[in-house]
């Protein structure tokens, strides 16, 4: 940060995956099929196999922090007997009171044992869900549930510095920010967090231009 010339200008992070940091839950899972292999990068699959509720399934991932989303990528599992793609789904984000549905780009397939990728328009969020309608019938005996063999997120996390944190930053060489007096600064930082190779951070502020260094 302390070296940025002035009038520097940082592109926005390219999306990246981002799942391997969330906590995975979902309203059921077969006895076999761990919520936790929806991002686990392997081939081991979750499904709602034997679910008879009459409630709406759904799948759900919590972030330690706001992340800025897009698209999502989903690996449908399918035995073709009693495990099923779904026959629609609903993407939602927590919009910090409730869930509400995403705004669709596109016709969303459902394509067995293969990558299908959902776009939507961006959304910023710490909990992303999919409500997914079944093949079978909710409240029957629990056959043509779905299945999923990982629940790829594209995106970013995003986390706001305090000024504080900014005017530390800037202590070495105080006079290399962009000069715009009261400017809005930003910053990508490119990490490794838990078990993704690569997670974009965006840290957006407004900082007070020094009067001099100390």
């Amino acid at each position: 940060l302390g070296s940025l010339a002035a009038g520097s200008v940082i592109p926005k992070p390219q999306l990246t995956s981002i799942s391997g940091i969330a906590v995975p839950t979902a309203t059921f899972a077969s006895k076999t099929d761990f919520v936790f292999n929806l991002n686990d990068k392997t081939d081991a699959h979750w499904s709602a196999y034997g679910y008879t509720d009459v409630d709406n399934l759904w799948v759900q991932y919590k972030f330690p922090a706001e992340i800025s989303v897009n698209s999502c990528v989903v690996r449908w599992y399918d035995d073709g007997e009693n495990i099923r793609v779904p026959k629609s789904i609903d993407i939602q984000y927590w919009n910090g009171s409730k869930f509400v549905s995403v705004k669709k780009i596109g016709a969303y397939s459902y394509v067995p044992n293969q990558d299908n990728t959902y776009k939507f328009e961006s959304v910023n969020t710490k909990m992303l869900r999919i409500v997914i309608t079944p093949t079978g019938t909710l409240g029957g005996d629990g056959k043509g549930m779905p299945g999923i063999v990982e629940w790829d997120v594209l995106g970013f996390l995003l986390m706001e510095y305090k000024q504080a944190d900014l005017e530390n930053a800037y202590t070495a060489s105080p006079n290399k920010e962009p000069a715009t007096g009261d400017a809005t600064i930003y910053a990508v930082i490119a990490m490794a967090v838990s078990s993704v190779s690569l997670a974009a951070l965006i840290f957006v502020n407004r900082r007070k231009q020094r009067s001099q260094a100390k």
